[in-house]
């Protein structure tokens, strides 16, 4: 069981121009502690509930707190976020480039609807399914819109959406920490950066606290597109050496991604589904994509087999990642082709990948292995 909290901040009519909804992901069990947590920690404030302007300016329900008691309280409140929630999203737009996408009826749906995609995105990813019910503070006007529109995107009719107070529903204090904080940064530094311009302040220190832990944050229509959208990864440890816009496409069968400057369509994949073998001695290797979209890639058998050298490569994009490639053998042996000493393995259920060995690499090798009869 999953749960989801979001708040928005900023209008796309005010002056900063600038729109955000942002939410943090919990799981369930997770979140019955962390509410209590919360609660205690304003409770022991006499606080009914949290509001991150308030909070900031000592306005309100504030006004009795000092700075520094209102800068202990968001250090707690962070602390409390960064123990228990999975990860923080927060969906933005601005009134210079954003067009709604998707046919929603505002940019307060679309964002909504951009947020649910997101907690989608997140659980395929990480191999993770469950129920999910979903959050929203109940101040915004458009709240009706909202609910049709996120409703028709949900992706069990056992996931529940619902909208709520501050008051009722704690956690969603929470969501609004995210948002006002990622709106001042957004208005401060992000969209300047993106224009070319100078930033008006460097990011506030409660704000890179806060983004320690996991966040993604998704900038629609930031070229002035429509169907723009940039993301931007927290911590800076997540994020590629390469920053750049994605522009979201469907004028092809599948769902699909375009860089800035460059031509190639770009699918990403949540999930590698099946393999089987196909027409004129082709494998078929079957993916879920972008949004769920489902396509195959065929393969003969040298092709596949080249394939399989560049999908091990690429994974020295994660060297300081605890993952790595592990492939189950049968048998193991060295031999001698052409003069060319390999290292073959037989995988499991599979073929046999040969690797050419070094000198030294066989030297090692022969330590733990007993060279076949026909080997020189």
């Amino acid at each position: 069981m999953f749960e989801a909290y979001f708040d928005e901040s900023g209008d796309l009519e005010e002056e900063s121009g600038i729109f955000c909804l942002s939410g943090y992901f919990v799981v369930t069990e997770a979140a019955r502690r962390m509410q209590a947590k919360w609660v205690e920690a304003l409770q022991r404030r006499q606080l009914a509930y949290f509001h991150m302007v308030d909070c900031a300016h000592g306005n309100g329900i504030f006004a009795p707190l000092s700075k520094p008691e209102r800068i202990e309280l968001v250090t707690e409140l962070i602390a409390i976020i960064k123990k228990y929630t999975v990860e923080g999203f927060s969906i933005f737009a601005s009134v210079d480039s954003y067009k709604t996408l998707s046919e929603a009826p505002d940019v307060y749906s679309d964002c909504a609807a951009g947020c649910v995609q997101a907690v989608k995105s997140f659980l395929r990813m990480q191999r993770v399914s469950g129920n999910v019910s979903y959050f929203f503070e109940a101040g915004h006007a458009n709240r009706s819109e909202a609910y049709g529109h996120i409703a028709r995107k949900l992706p069990r009719e056992i996931d529940s959406v619902v909208f709520g107070s501050k008051v009722g529903t704690p956690l969603l204090g929470a969501a609004d920490l995210l948002a006002w904080q990622s709106t001042k940064y957004a208005k401060d530094w992000r969209y300047p950066t993106m224009r070319g311009e100078k930033p008006k302040r460097p990011p506030r220190k409660d704000f890179q606290s806060l983004v320690e832990h996991p966040h993604m944050f998704a900038y629609m229509g930031t070229n002035g597109e429509e169907s723009s959208m940039a993301l931007e990864a927290w911590p800076l440890s997540r994020r590629s050496q390469h920053s750049v816009n994605l522009k979201v496409e469907e004028n092809l069968a599948v769902r699909h991604l375009y860089e800035d400057g460059s031509p190639i369509p770009i699918i990403p994949v949540e999930r590698t589904a099946t393999w089987r073998a196909g027409g004129g001695q082709l494998t078929y290797l079957g993916f879920d994509g972008l949004m769920g979209d489902r396509f195959a890639l065929a393969f003969d058998e040298p092709r596949l087999f080249e394939a399989i050298s560049v999908f091990l490569g690429a994974t020295g994009a994660y060297q300081n990642s605890s993952l790595a490639p592990m492939l189950s053998a049968e048998k193991i042996d060295v031999r001698y082709v052409n003069g060319v000493a390999l290292l073959k393995v037989k995988i499991s259920g599979g073929a046999t990948i040969a690797i050419r060995l070094s000198d030294d690499a066989l030297a090692e090798m022969k330590k733990h292995l007993t060279p076949s009869a026909d080997d020189k």
